[in-house]
């Protein structure tokens, strides 16, 4: 067809079986709805021929294999034989979960509307558990596919028209408590890749098919209006990537080197549920808005955005909280290349307003709570350079992100600080405080740290306290973790050993950010937070040798751990790339105090209350087969 730009190549086929027999008034029949069919198809050509629709198709295939395993028997909440129950059942090897919340409506979803959902206060969505890899056993292995076709429509040269349709599956294979003839709890999520399974049925369905993005882009004469949802990459991935929604309007104007952009989301929800955006919900947006600006050199850009969003929702519901709340978000960013240096610069900082009150009961013994100001403040930082010499290039990184300030100054509530305590009855010393000012996690989004880390932030997200946290601002629920209350220092270089065939190695450093960002065994063996378990802090206190009670109530060491990284990247045939690495890490001492566990004692008894002296490392090999449609 002229005029038609396709990206790749597609090809139909028809079978068509005419049952030109019986009487002449039904072979009349059908020759005349063979001619209706053909009428109409040619009707459709000509039209398009007519109006000169540009049909374009371009996309990625991916096949992943990983194994994940320790390297001895302690694992992140204790030893891995102590957890053997009499039914012979292993909790097996700690790694991601990913939903605890039941049905699919409630599932927590990805981060939208340019950047913060700030999650229920009710806890955590997502967390590292015992058995988040495997249900018994130390090893854990999964085969997984997914085919992802960006397709766009141009209708003239100033309309267009795209989306991105994904062919994934089910979160099963992190599906919790599943040993033989036992599926797991809940129902889990949609996500981009489909895992392997079994099946004497060829025509088992493959996967669930979702479009995931669809937006439409109009060439005006003053600029460029997007309208849709789409991903919305911004400066150097470390806030704003590719796994980054932009929801509504986005108006780009164009001026010399600068350029101006301006988003609208006339509708919305605060609650990171998009199943909660409904046309007559309480639960809205009442403004939201940003302002971004670039600025391009030959070798330097420069950048900046400021959003605002403003949110209100009414007490309907007796005993509920009204919430009254402005969020301020500012980045600044620096990219620059010459062809040998780099550097890659960010910084950004939230602000955020917060008032709520909760209504009195009339009668009964429900407790009621005071109204309460809270301001809410959250930062991050990360900057990389390095520079290419002949085959050879060196990648140096550093990266902070804030976290939970939980002294008693910054326990209001605690929840929103990532908290520790889930109300204000607490004992001492744990009493919360009256202090307003709240500093919150906000992590690094992990598609910065990919090309340092697999195992250490990306998949076990510092051990519970980055991206699975659902008051942690840019969380995702795309099964990666991020880096939040810590800093790293990395490094990696790439050696071209030939133009088909690179090979690369890193090494990152973590330790935590805030000292008093980590209550002392904060997290049960469990996994889950310890709150509302004031006696098992105490034998844990005693464990540990420790006095309970006298203030003294954090963690000593936040040291995360160290993790190595070699791989390869080969181009084995053109736009077929196959990659491999393998990672090791080591965990720190940070899990010593940080974590309950499980332990066998010397009077034979096994105890969740122990204390682990030393985590062993944990290390992995991730394949994959990348084909760029």
């Amino acid at each position: 067809m002229p005029g038609a730009g396709l990206g790749g190549s597609i090809s139909f086929s028809r079978e068509l079986t005419l049952g030109l027999v019986g009487s002449n008034e039904q072979r009349s029949c059908n020759v005349n709805r063979l001619a209706t069919v053909l009428g109409l198809i040619i009707s459709i050509l000509l039209a398009s021929e007519a109006l000169c629709w540009e049909f374009s198709v371009t996309g990625e295939y991916e096949n992943r294999f990983r194994w994940f395993s320790r390297t001895g028997k302690n694992d992140l909440f204790g030893d891995a034989t102590a957890q053997e129950t009499p039914g012979g059942r292993l909790i097996g090897l700690a790694g991601q979960s990913v939903h605890d919340t039941g049905a699919l409506p409630t599932v927590p979803s990805p981060t939208s509307n340019f950047f913060f959902n700030l999650g229920s206060t009710t806890g955590r969505q997502l967390l590292i558990t015992r058995g988040g890899f495997s249900s018994a056993g130390s090893d854990a292995m999964y085969n997984d596919t997914r085919l992802t076709l960006l397709g766009g429509v141009r209708v003239n040269k100033a309309v267009r028209l795209r989306g991105v349709v994904n062919f994934g599956g089910y979160r099963n294979k992190y599906s919790q408590n599943a040993t033989m003839g036992d599926t797991g709890q809940g129902v889990p999520p949609f996500e981009r890749y489909y895992v392997s399974q079994a099946s004497m049925n060829a025509f088992d369905t493959l996967s669930v098919i979702s479009v995931e993005q669809l937006w439409a882009t109009f060439k005006l004469p003053w600029g460029i209006l997007a309208i849709g949802p789409r991903a919305f990459p911004f400066g150097t991935g470390a806030t704003f990537g590719r796994n980054t929604r932009s929801e509504m309007y986005l108006f780009v104007v164009p001026y010399g080197p600068f350029r101006f952009l301006f988003g609208l989301w006339p509708g919305g929800t605060r609650i990171p549920s998009v199943w909660l955006t409904t046309p007559d919900s309480s639960l809205k947006n009442t403004s939201h808005q940003a302002a971004f600006c670039t600025y391009d050199a030959s070798n330097l850009r420069l950048g900046t955005a400021t959003i605002y969003r403003q949110y209100h929702a009414d007490n309907h519901v007796p005993y509920l909280t009204n919430v009254d709340e402005s969020t301020l978000v500012n980045l600044l960013f620096l990219k620059y290349y010459d062809g040998r240096f780099f550097a890659n610069v960010e910084y950004a900082w939230a602000n955020i307003d917060r008032f709520s009150s909760v209504s009195v009961p009339e009668t009964g013994s429900i407790r009621s709570s005071l109204s309460q100001t809270v301001a809410i403040e959250a930062n991050h930082f990360f900057a990389e350079g390095g520079f290419s010499l002949g085959p050879a290039k060196l990648s140096l990184m550093f990266a902070l992100a804030s976290g939970p300030v939980l002294n008693d100054d910054n326990r209001l509530r605690n929840v929103p600080a990532g908290g520790f305590f889930q109300s204000d009855a607490t004992p001492a010393p744990f009493q919360p405080g009256a202090n307003p000012k709240v500093y919150a996690p906000w992590p690094i989004n992990y598609q910065a740290l990919e090309p340092y880390e697999f195992l250490m932030f990306n998949t076990y997200a510092g051990g519970n306290n980055g991206g699975w946290n659902a008051m942690d601002f840019t969380y995702v629920g795309d099964e990666h973790g991020m880096m939040s209350d810590g800093y790293c220092l990395a490094g990696r270089i790439d050696f071209a050993l030939a133009a088909n065939l690179n090979l690369w190695s890193s090494f990152i450093w973590a330790h935590r950010l805030e000292r008093a960002g980590t209550y002392f065994g904060q997290y049960q063996s469990s996994g889950s937070l310890a709150s509302g378990s004031i006696p098992n802090l105490e034998k844990f206190y005693a464990n540990a040798g420790r006095s309970f009670g006298t203030g003294n109530d954090y963690i000593s060491d936040g040291f995360i751990g160290w993790e190595l990284n070699a791989g390869t990247d080969w181009e084995l045939l053109e736009n077929v790339v196959f990659r491999f690495r393998y990672s090791l890490w080591k965990p720190g001492d940070y899990f010593k105090e940080a974590f309950q566990s499980v332990v066998l004692g010397a009077d034979g008894v096994v105890h969740t209350t122990g204390v682990l002296p030393e985590r062993d490392a944990i290390h992995a090999i991730q394949s994959s087969i990348f084909v760029q449609l």
